[in-house]
């Protein structure tokens, strides 16, 4: 009966390990994305071309989206959804850029937020440089704004799973202010050819965008500015800790993921896991797998970091509609704070997708943060303003 008992518990301890490893290499693994659609028709018509898609979570959303054939060869710019008639599921919407000559051919698709493949799809100068003992490849967008432009950086971060085109939405409004701009690759980017499948949470990634600081620095940077999307605003803050840099004067954070050990068992409870499976899995959820040099952490401390980050002013945008990251629970982890936090919430804008929902409110509202003062503002370290705005 006891070696019974002894092998059943064995049983049970490996099934959970398993789902573990399974669910932490989906969750935190580098993936290509995108939200699979297919493409029902193609119509012309004297007001422009129109595509026919079936539904999906993203084909519906509000704004702009990316639609890239089934290879990822070719895509397509489409516009807000159009009404339909009653009782039609399929979703409209306008092509705004030009129509391949084999959209026609298309069967299936899929969607994306971001916009552009470079920053010269945008009408923005770049060059490629190379960052750091690794020479991890970066982007550096100069400015058409010369007054300051070489003294005013932004460093934009992207998610988790994504590349750096993921970020480009972000970019105009700073080359507008006269910021240039450097957008970064770090360990798990799907840009890099031997890129870790699987990311640390952090704990190393953070390391890549320090160097990314020291770039800025050393072109002659007297005033930098992080910009976070998702996992890259947690990566943000973390640089921040780490390095208490005096020129890093402001965050500005769209839908950040920051408190993961609440959102993977919350998204694993929106999937009807019951919460006993929840807790198991989640409590080996960090133990079974190497953690390539870094020391190992409590699950619950991977994190603990952001309530200890030295305050800067801050700009936090997140839509209403985001299941990745819920807006409650983005209001909760922002609070836990330090420092002055201006929050916007974007109506029915799903995750990171605060821009593609409404470009004009989105840029005017960094942009009127950008030009409030706040970054020029001298500040004690560690004075605990909590001006809060829309939260």
């Amino acid at each position: 009966m006891f070696v019974r008992i002894s092998v059943t518990v064995t049983a049970v301890a490996l099934l959970v390990d398993v789902f573990a490893l399974l669910l932490r290499r989906k969750a935190l693994g580098a993936k290509l994305g995108g939200v699979p659609v297919r493409l029902c028709n193609v119509v012309e018509s004297r007001h422009g071309v129109s595509v026919v898609i079936s539904p999906s979570r993203l084909s519906n959303h509000p704004g702009q989206l990316l639609l890239w054939d089934q290879q990822r060869k070719h895509s397509v710019l489409l516009g807000s959804p159009e009404s339909a008639p009653d009782g039609v599921a399929r979703i409209h919407r306008g092509l705004l850029s030009e129509k391949p000559i084999d959209l026609h051919t298309w069967k299936q698709g899929f969607l994306y937020g971001h916009i552009g493949q470079t920053p010269a799809d945008i009408g923005l100068t770049y060059e490629e440089v190379s960052v750091g003992p690794n020479a991890f490849p970066a982007w550096e967008v100069r400015s058409a704004v010369t007054s300051r432009s070489a003294e005013r950086w932004a460093i934009h971060i992207h998610g988790l799973g994504g590349a750096r085109n993921q970020v480009l939405r972000g970019l105009p409004v700073f080359a507008r202010n006269g910021y240039r701009s450097l957008v970064p690759t770090y360990d798990v980017s799907l840009d890099l050819r031997s890129r870790r499948k699987q990311s640390t949470l952090g704990f190393r990634e953070w390391r890549a965008i320090a160097e990314a600081e020291d770039y800025a620095v050393r072109q002659g940077a007297t005033q930098i500015v992080y910009v976070g999307w998702s996992f890259g605003a947690l990566l943000a803050l973390r640089v921040r800790h780490e390095r208490h840099s005096p020129l890093v004067k402001g965050l500005v954070l769209i839908s950040p993921a920051l408190n993961w050990h609440r959102l993977i068992p919350r998204a694993m409870s929106r999937a009807g896991l019951p919460d006993l499976i929840v807790r198991l899995i989640m409590a080996r959820f960090n133990g079974v797998i190497p953690r390539w040099g870094t020391p190992k952490a409590a699950w619950e401390e991977e994190n603990h970091f952001l309530s200890t980050v030295a305050p800067l002013p801050m700009l936090v945008t997140h839509g209403d509609a985001d299941l990745t990251v819920p807006l409650d629970h983005a209001r909760e982890t922002i609070q836990a704070l330090v420092g002055p936090v201006t929050f916007f919430s974007f109506p029915q804008a799903q995750h990171g997708l605060e821009w593609n929902s409404n470009p004009t409110l989105w840029e005017s509202t960094v942009e009127d943060w950008l030009n409030s003062g706040c970054l020029e503002e001298p500040r004690l370290e560690g004075s605990a303003d909590q001006s809060r705005s829309g939260l």
